[in-house]
């Protein structure tokens, strides 16, 4: 199975380890705007991001997930797709 959406000006694919620090980034530049659409941004720490982009790897590894969290990355500005 293909995980990798990929058209000229916009990648969607599963999160990977390395994304934490860049939506930790993202979080904390636009969080006035995306707070009150996504609740899960709310925490500013990278612990907490580091955490949900794990959680997010072991839904995407779990053959019957429950959710599948995802990267959108369009000209590096990051989010969760749920």
């Amino acid at each position: 199975m293909n995980l990798l959406i990929e058209i000229e000006r916009l990648i969607i694919r599963p999160p990977k380890p390395g994304d934490a620090k860049p939506l930790n980034m993202a979080i904390n530049r636009s969080l006035k705007e995306i707070g009150r659409w996504m609740p899960w941004a709310s925490d500013l720490s990278l612990e907490t991001t580091a955490n949900f982009i794990m959680q997010g790897i072991r839904y995407w590894e779990d053959p019957k997930p429950k959710a599948l969290p995802g990267f959108i990355n369009n000209h590096s500005q990051f989010a969760f797709a749920i």
